[in-house]
């Protein structure tokens, strides 16, 4: 979901992946009026979706820097606000079951793919 600031007209005036004090509506991100509002102010939206697209790649790096923290003692995992630690163990508690899953759905992968390596 979007967040969105409108003018006195009801027209979108900013965009904000966040929810914050200026951006307190949530929209989808494929509402007309998003696609308006990116096509008037000149945001390709072909960028735009590579961008997202590589969320969650980056998302993936973020999570194994975070671990490689902890691992070498840097940071201890309490040390991360209360939302991360929990966004962080339900994506491993995912990651778990979509790997037991595919361990189990073995003919789907071929023999050089391990269940880890496409996760």
């Amino acid at each position: 979901m979007l967040y969105i600031t409108r003018d006195k007209e009801g027209v979108i005036q900013s965009i904000s992946q966040s929810k914050d004090d200026r951006h307190r509506e949530e929209i989808d991100p494929e509402h007309p009026e998003i696609i308006s509002f990116l096509d008037n102010n000149n945001i390709p939206l072909n960028e735009l979706g590579e961008l997202k697209s590589s969320d969650s790649g980056f998302i993936r790096v973020l999570e194994d820097v975070i671990d490689i923290l902890i691992d070498r003692d840097i940071i201890q995992f309490t040390d991360l606000p209360d939302a991360a630690q929990q966004k962080l163990l339900d994506r491993r508690e995912l990651r778990q079951r979509l790997v037991s899953s595919l361990s189990t759905s073995s003919t789907l992968l071929g023999e050089e793919d391990s269940p880890e390596s496409l996760i």
